[in-house]
């Protein structure tokens, strides 16, 4: 969730209530960089109370007037939708859709003026809010990657076939990996990533996990930042018995044990602190009215960016049945879990202790898998929120190294 876009989007003019609704709940999926936008159309359409047909208007709309910048293209299979990038600097400058008042010509210089701007129907300030102003043509901001590759300064991993997205997308992957992948400067990592070579990167993919289980092993608990990683090439510091033992990284298949293990695993870290826990305007009035708590609204925004790595993993499992991969530590902790059926009385005291903690839960929990697994609890426990508690707690201490 970015408060920051959201608030921005709140004060312009979008050219109807539907488009800014729309626009409001793409930048509730955005990180403060616009960055990470993938909901389906249908979800879209579900969330906005808008037809489906609707919502893909107003998102070609958007790609067309520089507000969206599309980043992936969807594969055609079901759940995979688009992946969008938003252009902080376009909200409010794009042009309006069909549904507007706005006259766009496409043209860079504005059309020819028919009346005196400052007239009642001048092409400034009418009394309908009417103007004739050309469409502003807006640049999306770049990442480093594409401004390299335009530079000439890129490697052949950015040319041809492999679009920038598509560089850009593999050290993200990469990227999550990462410890410290939370707090980390994502400029700073894209910088370091295009420093390296095709062979570079491919190394620093590979090694990533048995630098990470090594240094873990000799009791390290605070890692460098990944751009310090990638321009140390510290990969190489990786000794053999090491990459063997990390060799044993394992499959992780979507809502399965292992892929429970690294969720909850994920939820041992403290949260995000770029996580913005203030409340927004409309909210504070909606605390002083009584209408909403103070505390509901810290869950929803520790729900929404507190975890990242959970909303990720969450997220490739309900829209691309996606699972992740896992060492061997992790995988040893797979076998305290236990299987939920979805809907049960124990799944719900689990949607119920995630709500109380601010942490994640499923999107559209009804598109999950029928059973999914969570900590197991101890044999005779019953099926509440503190009977789940005590097991998230035994399971969270046993990964902190407490147990």
């Amino acid at each position: 969730m970015s408060i920051l876009l959201m608030s921005r989007i709140f004060k312009a003019r979008m050219g109807s209530p539907s488009r800014k609704l729309l626009a409001l709940r793409l930048a509730d999926y955005a990180d403060d960089e616009g960055r990470g936008i993938w909901p389906t159309v249908a979800t879209l359409a579900e969330q906005t109370e808008m037809d489906r047909r609707t919502v893909q208007r107003h998102m070609a709309d958007f790609v067309k007037e520089g507000l969206l910048v599309v980043v992936a293209e969807a594969s055609g299979r079901p759940g995979q939708a688009t992946r969008y990038d938003m252009v902080p600097e376009a909200i409010g400058r794009a042009a309006v859709g069909s549904d507007g008042c706005h006259g766009v010509t496409g043209d860079i210089a504005p059309p020819v003026e028919t009346g005196d701007t400052g007239a009642e129907t001048g092409d400034i300030h009418d009394r309908d809010g009417r103007h004739h102003a050309a469409q502003t043509v807006i640049e999306p901001s770049r990442t480093i990657i594409e401004r390299e590759r335009a530079s000439g300064n890129a490697d052949s991993a950015t040319d041809g076939a492999v679009r920038a997205e598509t560089m850009r997308a593999r050290m993200r992957r990469v990227h999550r990996e990462w410890p410290t992948f939370a707090t980390d400067s994502e400029v700073a990592a894209e910088r370091a990533w295009v420093a390296l070579t095709d062979e570079q990167r491919e190394a620093a993919a590979t090694g990533l996990a048995a630098y990470v289980a090594e240094a873990r092993r000799t009791g390290r608990t605070k890692f460098c930042s990944f751009s310090t990683y990638l321009a140390e090439k510290r990969w190489e510091r990786v000794t053999a018995g090491a990459a063997s033992a990390a060799a044993s990284t394992h499959a992780a298949p979507a809502w399965g044990k292992a892929w429970a293990a690294a969720r909850f695993a994920a939820l041992a870290a403290d949260p995000d602190p770029r996580c913005n826990m203030a409340p927004t305007r409309m909210q504070q009035q909606m605390i002083a009215a009584g209408t909403l708590s103070a505390d509901e609204v810290r869950r929803a925004k520790l729900a929404a960016g507190g975890w990242p790595r959970v909303n990720t993993l969450d997220d490739n499992a309900l829209n691309r049945a996606r699972g992740t991969t896992v060492d061997a530590a992790v995988l040893a902790l797979a076998e305290r879990t236990e299987q939920v059926h979805r809907g049960s009385a124990l799944w719900r005291a689990w949607a119920e202790l995630h709500s109380q903690r601010g942490w994640p839960w499923f999107a559209d929990a009804g598109r999950c898998a029928e059973w999914v697994y969570f900590p197991a609890r101890e044999a005779g426990a019953g099926e509440t929120v503190a009977d789940v508690a005590a097991a998230a707690d035994a399971f969270l201490d046993t990964v902190r190294g407490r147990a």
